[in-house]
């Protein structure tokens, strides 16, 4: 995996937790990510995200859907 850099204050960034799952836009389905932080200002980001796993009643961890 990449070094990933905070954008804010430029401290590198820390694995939070693996596997996170993400619904966004209009799929159905969900996908997971890894969760990253910034351990100086709490900065977060979502990466590395797969392929679609259609199930669109499972309850995922973050959910940016526009439905």
């Amino acid at each position: 995996m990449p070094t990933m850099i905070c954008a804010k204050c430029g401290s590198i960034l820390k694995c939070k937790k693996n596997g996170v799952t993400v619904r966004y836009g209009y799929h159905a389905g969900y996908f997971r990510g890894d969760l990253y932080y910034c351990p100086n200002c709490s900065y977060e980001v979502i990466t590395g995200l797969g392929s679609e796993i259609f199930d669109p009643d499972y309850e995922v961890d973050y959910d940016f859907s526009e439905r």
